[in-house]
């Protein structure tokens, strides 16, 4: 079937592109990285070539036979990478089992196919929505339609017609494309879903061994993605009058927990691992940032490897410590090896400033939290190149996602969706809502380094924007901040919990 070609040929193509610029901890990093990356690219490659040639019947074709052209080109061009010495070596992976690591892969890939199928499914000649997703999909399945069955280029939103398209379509552009190359609607969203899922908890697991040197840590970082640490737990609980009537009324549960603050959305679950199964686009845009902050993490340790808490270097350049069979390191990184990968910052930029169109909340993350590590760093004028490059390429497309929007509302908005609003509110409302995270995050950040404490404080400075700012008409988007803030909490948390 021509839509599982597409998939591993995007999937090669993004390899193919990777290996130029990155290197990876393990095959599963790569595998992932490489998804996802083909992922984005495909998806832009594919639909400039339908908008170029949108005098066609079918624009589809056209775009399609572009992105095959360009794949071809880039396996028989890009096959090999430069020369570098970042490049050219394998980092050191920390001791563990390979076996552990792919019994948890497969878990997730049993838990991803549940989430997207019980929330998102085809049976009968109808579509079944779980209840509170119904208003997402409801939209965003007619907006992947409308490339299929309408000629939606230049994209229009199927319920605003005659408007430009001002929404972040892309993915669900692409699960059009996958229906077009034959594939049922429903199966082409919940492939890419589940793929994406995989991908982003495999990349947890890479960005945490690459911080801790742990292999545990890893795997209970990607786990604590689907577990809410919010206090909402405590008066559930004190509710109940016996232990086996707290497992019936977990069991038989079909609401989320009331938070307890009265607030708008609070007993929606946006800030839980169920928000993934609605928002599927969100999955892979955070997937995405991912791929950029690992590659700029590894470099980082690269040039400076005594900020990496795993094994040192002897003098003559070799591995001090045993290791399992893994990768090994020879040759001692040089400040001159650190001056020549401008073209991998570059195309760093260019991953991040195609965001906006595929997830414009995850953009914004994107850019404050590289902001933020342009200041705390070292190697300043790389970092301010990326972000240089992902402002170019994002820029227009902001533009022209903001530019109906109704009313001059102002982009300074003091307390998020909390009324009436002070920072002792606000400042509880963290508190409560993050609950059990912030323990474990104080815990590591006593034992860690200065190195992953000012990381910290980069992921972090995404708080204050959550609470200062309007980034869209309806100020309580800005919650998906907040979501990715989470993960790399959840990251933090894991190495309290192991330590």
């Amino acid at each position: 079937m021509l839509a599982f070609f597409y998939l591993a040929a995007m999937t090669y193509f993004g390899d193919c592109v990777c290996r130029y610029f990155y290197r990876f901890v393990s095959v599963q990093h790569r595998i992932a990285t490489s998804f996802l990356v083909g992922l984005l690219l495909s998806t832009w490659i594919t639909y400039l070539g339908a908008l170029a040639f949108s005098c066609f019947r079918q624009p589809l074709i056209m775009g399609n036979i572009v992105f095959f052209l360009i794949f071809v080109l880039a396996a028989f061009k890009l096959r090999k990478r430069p020369v570098s010495n970042y490049l050219e070596t394998f980092r050191l992976r920390a001791v563990g089992s390979a076996l552990w690591d792919w019994i948890f892969i497969g878990a997730y890939a049993v838990l991803a196919c549940w989430l997207m199928f019980a929330t998102l499914n085809f049976k009968g000649g109808a579509f079944h929505i779980t209840f509170r997703a119904w208003t997402d999909f409801g939209a965003n399945l007619s907006l992947a339609q409308s490339f299929v069955l309408g000629h939606n280029f230049p994209s229009e939103h199927p319920f605003f017609p005659g408007e430009t398209i001002r929404y972040h379509f892309l993915f669900w552009f692409q699960a059009g494309n996958l229906e077009f190359l034959g594939l049922n609607l429903v199966w082409g969203v919940n492939l890419l879903s589940i793929a994406s899922l995989l991908a982003l908890l495999i990349l947890i697991m890479a960005f945490t061994e690459i911080l801790f040197n742990s292999r545990v840590v890893s795997r209970i970082a990607a786990s604590l993605f689907f577990f809410s640490t919010s206090f909402s737990y405590i008066p559930f609980l004190r509710s109940q009058q016996s232990f086996q009537g707290a497992i019936d009324a977990i069991l038989h549960s079909t609401q989320f927990l009331p938070s307890g603050y009265p607030f708008r959305g609070e007993d929606w679950g946006v800030l839980t691992a169920s928000l993934f199964a609605n928002q599927r686009h969100l999955i892979s845009a955070i997937g995405f940032l991912l791929v950029v902050l690992i590659f700029l993490v590894d470099r980082y340790q690269f040039s400076k490897p005594e900020v990496n808490p795993g094994p040192s270097l002897t003098e003559e350049g070799e591995i001090s410590s045993k290791t399992d069979g893994d990768a090994q390191i020879r040759g001692v990184p040089s400040r001159e090896s650190f001056r020549r990968p401008l073209v991998a910052f570059i195309f760093s930029g260019v991953l991040i400033g195609a965001l906006p169109y595929w997830n414009s909340a995850v953009f914004v993350s994107a850019l404050v939290v590289l902001m933020s590590i342009l200041f705390l760093f070292p190697y300043r004028l790389f970092s301010a190149i990326l972000i240089a490059t992902a402002i170019v390429v994002g820029l227009p497309q902001v533009l022209l996602l903001r530019s109906g929007t109704a009313g001059t509302e102002s982009l300074f908005y003091w307390g998020y969706t909390i009324a009436e609003p002070t920072v002792a509110l606000v400042l509880k409302y963290l508190g409560w809502t993050f609950g059990l995270k912030w323990i474990l995050i104080l815990i590591a950040l006593i034992f860690l380094s200065g190195f992953h404490r000012r990381l910290f404080l980069a992921f972090s400075s995404l708080l204050p924007v959550v609470f200062l700012f309007r980034l869209s008409t309806d100020v309580f988007n800005n919650h998906k901040l907040l979501n990715v803030w989470s993960i790399f909490a959840g990251i933090y948390a894991a190495y309290a919990l192991w330590r």
